[in-house]
């Protein structure tokens, strides 16, 4: 399959590196974008251009599986981010200094391969392959609850007891912070109050495998990419529980979704990448229409979008850091 180029998303720069690239996230003004690699490594390239920066390294040879930035504090909005392994350790790590901060590691939870950092910074979530999400206390780096079947006494099937299987994405609400949202391998989305151990209430149907679990800027919608060919991205109404939109089904369209995301401005800019027809999307989350698309010959694992939302990334199998222009139609 040859790439090919749609109106609103301009492939601007490709970069081929030699480690394996498997997630990545802007810092908060995007002057930053921090790749996680299948060696361990963390590569730090500059937002605008791609170019290298920094490498965080550690003796750690598994993967990093998913990283965040944390948000501003005393301005050090540039610097500062949580990451997690394959080896279920959880590293803080300080960017310009190359510096890990702390660390800890989950010696019980086999694999981790998702976090999310909250509005405040004040904490993070982690999930994984025992199907537990951790509630972390950023100041002191330590785990202070346990959300899922591992914390849940009883056996009874009409109460939300927790994930069943891998957990592959987390997210906390925009607007409360006590909220947060996991999804994974078991066919559910986790509604969490975080003050409590056992989910408020789930949705029933997505089958996440990355990073696909989106609130739109209000929080008012929550989108989840599925690794499947039907119904592989769906808009829900996050109050009432139900699917507003499914857009992908028709046969030339199929993408079965490893990462998607919302815009971080305009309520309903979508981004998805994946595999099978291997395509970066951006499309208008309430109509489904296709605004831009890029065609490859690879699939994508992951994707983010600047926070100002004039440009993205999306990184492909074969190790290529894909920088493109968003031109948003009037």
């Amino acid at each position: 399959m040859q790439a090919s180029v749609q109106s609103c998303l301009q492939l601007r720069n490709t970069i081929t590196l030699q480690d394996e690239l498997l997630c990545g996230a802007y810092n908060l003004d995007g002057s930053f974008l921090a790749l996680g690699c299948g060696n361990g490594a963390i590569r730090v390239h500059r937002g605008s251009t791609g170019e290298e920066a920094y490498v965080l390294a550690i003796d750690d040879s598994l993967p990093v599986t998913c990283l965040r930035y944390l948000p501003d504090v005393d301005g050090d909005h540039k610097n500062r981010m949580v990451a997690v392994y394959a080896s279920g350790m959880v590293r803080r790590w300080h960017v310009t200094s190359q510096t890990c901060q702390s660390e800890h590691k989950l010696d019980t939870a086999g694999a981790l391969t998702t976090v999310a950092v909250s509005q405040s910074g004040k904490q993070f979530l982690t999930g994984g392959t025992d199907f537990i999400v951790r509630v972390f206390d950023s100041a002191v780096h330590r785990v202070t609850r346990q959300l899922g079947p591992g914390a849940i006494h009883g056996s009874d099937a009409s109460v939300p007891q927790g994930h069943t299987n891998r957990v592959f994405a987390l997210a906390y609400h925009p607007t409360d912070e006590n909220i947060a949202v996991s999804g994974g391998w078991d066919k559910t989305v986790q509604i969490w109050d975080l003050r409590q151990s056992r989910p408020a209430r789930y949705l029933t149907g997505p089958y996440i495998s990355g990073s696909a679990l989106s609130f739109s800027p209000d929080g008012k919608n929550l989108l989840t990419g599925s690794y499947r060919e039907h119904d592989s991205l769906q808009v829900w109404d996050f109050a009432s529980g139900k699917v507003r939109k499914t857009f992908f089904n028709e046969p030339n369209q199929s993408c079965w979704v490893f990462s998607c995301q919302y815009g971080a401005k305009t309520p309903d800019l979508v981004f998805s990448v994946g595999v099978k027809n291997n395509s970066v999307r951006m499309l208008d989350g309430s109509t489904g229409k296709v605004q831009g698309q890029f065609d490859h010959e690879h699939g994508f694992f992951d994707c983010g979008v600047h926070p100002s939302e004039d440009s993205m990334f999306a990184l492909s199998s074969k190790h290529e850091l894909m920088l493109f222009d968003i031109k948003k139609e009037a």
